[in-house]
């Protein structure tokens, strides 16, 4: 969900701490939901290679590919829970961050399909003012305008809202909660003059998808996205449950070799459109094989989500590739490979990367549930670029 890791500060905890819930190492048992060929795959030598130099140095991760041919390679590092030496599996969810915007961008696209919404219509259309009356320019956006970030809302994942998640363990806010930290502020343009990532637009279009299906987020998420892709290990936090049972637990890298969990910090993350997914990696694939085969929308529907598209600039760009822009829910990339989309995601532990490649329909998918320091970052990223160079070699 967040774009961004705040520096860590150490501050005095104001505020009563709720017990840490406990660990029911059953949830951890699970079983891959669909096939995959990980020793067969043409290219695991080299990929296992690229993948073992990262896992040394960061554990708790996974990779899934998949390729033309129908081959998939998973592979899984280090733990899903570190303190009770439960080894991760492919099959573990990872909380996926920001990749859950994409989640949130079909839901929208699926009720513009439908002719419940027009991505046209006014956020005011169907948000009442008790929502959205404190926010400035909340009553001048349009749908779009939210879905590729042009709409000047300001983000409410600031200093704030980090350090309230700090000082208050197992912080659990819903999409209006976290809505007020913005309420009287300044908002930093005007509708549609620029593209700027925030957070709060994504909150807003959950709460959209609730208005409109009548139904919790993570009901809409289950109903209309996880059940008919057949995925068995997806699902949105809820308020009271915002990292699901089962998850990978979120760690901080301390020093050189030393790991503290965090779950009390990483909660405050979850269960809002802009970042409340878990997943695993090879279900992520499963996922941008679903939406770009047809199966969560139609043709017309998936082509105006990925060419509705706004440049982002340097500032707003993921990587160093030239002229990425950002559609409706999804990132867009021009990389040395080829046109992909897909979505990064980042929050105070778990990071995720997601690329799905339609000219050749390959697919890769990077899930951490520890945080780097520079370094680690560094030779993550080398993996991720390794990993791609094999894939198109």
């Amino acid at each position: 969900m967040k774009k961004f890791i705040f520096p860590l500060l150490i501050l005095a905890v104001f505020s009563a701490c709720e017990e840490a819930p406990e660990v029911i190492i059953s949830s951890y048992d699970c079983q891959l939901g669909f096939p995959h060929q990980s020793d067969s795959h043409p290219k695991s030598t080299d990929l296992q290679a690229a993948f073992d130099q990262v896992a040394a140095v960061s554990p708790g991760m996974q990779v899934a590919v998949k390729t033309t041919d129908g081959n998939s390679w998973l592979a899984a590092a280090g733990y899903a829970d570190m303190q009770e030496q439960v080894r991760m599996e492919n099959c573990h969810p990872l909380m996926v961050g920001s990749i859950s915007k994409t989640f949130t961008g079909v839901l929208i696209m699926q009720l513009h399909d439908e002719g419940i919404l027009d991505v046209k219509d006014a956020l005011s259309a169907w948000l009442g003012q008790d929502l959205i009356g404190e926010i400035a320019n909340a009553d001048q956006v349009s749908l779009e305008q939210l879905l590729h970030h042009t709409s000047g809302i300001r983000d409410y994942l600031g200093n704030e809202q980090y350090l309230k998640s700090l000082n208050v363990p197992y912080l659990l806010e819903t999409q209006a909660e976290k809505l007020r930290y913005i309420y009287g502020k300044k908002a930093p343009f005007t509708p549609g003059e620029r593209y700027s990532y925030s957070n709060t637009n994504y909150v807003l279009l959950g709460l959209v998808v609730e208005k409109a299906r009548q139904m919790p987020l993570w009901d809409a998420v289950d109903m209309y996205i996880v059940q008919p892709l057949g995925l068995s290990h997806t699902q949105m936090g809820t308020h009271q449950q915002p990292i699901p049972e089962g998850t990978a637990r979120p760690y901080r890298l301390r020093g050189k070799q030393t790991y503290e969990d965090i779950y009390e910090v990483a909660v405050s993350d979850a269960a809002t459109g802009d970042g409340g997914m878990a997943s695993n990696m090879q279900e992520l694939v499963v996922f941008m094989e679903g939406l770009f085969g047809g199966k969560l929308m139609s043709d017309s529907a998936l082509q105006l989500m990925i060419t509705n598209e706004v440049k982002t600039g340097p500032d707003g760009a993921d990587f160093s590739w030239p002229e990425e822009g950002y559609g409706l829910g999804i990132s867009v990339w021009r990389t040395p490979y080829g046109l992909a989309y897909g979505h990064t995601g980042s929050t105070s532990s778990y990071d995720a990367f997601l690329f799905y490649f339609p000219d050749t329909e390959q697919s890769l998918a990077i899930g951490y549930s520890v945080s780097a320091n520079d370094e680690i970052w560094g030779i993550r990223r080398e993996m991720r670029l390794n990993l791609l160079e094999i894939l198109f070699q």
